[in-house]
């Protein structure tokens, strides 16, 4: 028989020798609650916040994005619509200064340009006369007769 299972036997106490009252029990911890967990920085929350995945409709299709890109998404909306927070915030991440926004360069004129902006004015043009008859053929009051049979 071995001494250590038998409690009657005298026992040494000493160097690493605690006495038998003292030591744990068999399956015991000795730190039942364990360590305390170190509190969370408030960047380390907000980084886990950002990389949580959510399901954002653009256009009427479902994508699935983190917070973060749906949060600089909605940035970037903000300074399309012309918010001018948006709009330095977006800049300073881009590191475009202030004054690249500020004056636009005139583009470069060429034939190609001129024959855009012709054909452009040529179609406000007959855009407008087709408006304009369009409001003149609702007036008469004969034509509305002939609407009504058509439908």
């Amino acid at each position: 028989m071995s001494t250590e299972n038998d409690p009657d036997e005298p026992y040494d106490v000493g160097y690493k020798k605690p006495p038998k009252h003292t030591q744990w029990s068999k399956g015991q911890s000795g730190n039942p609650t364990g360590k305390k967990k170190k509190e969370q920085s408030l960047l380390d929350q907000l980084k886990e916040l950002s990389a949580k995945e959510i399901v954002v409709h653009q256009n009427g299709v479902a994508v699935t994005m983190t917070q973060g890109e749906a949060m600089l998404v909605a940035v970037f909306n903000k300074a399309m619509n012309g918010d001018l927070g948006s709009i330095k915030f977006i800049s300073q991440i881009l590191g475009i200064s202030d004054a690249d926004l500020s004056v636009p360069k005139a583009p470069e004129l060429s034939e190609n340009l001129l024959g855009v902006l012709k054909t452009h004015a040529d179609w406000v043009g007959v855009v407008e006369t087709a408006h304009s008859e369009l409001a003149e053929n609702s007036d008469h009051p004969e034509n509305e007769e002939n609407d009504d049979a058509a439908y």
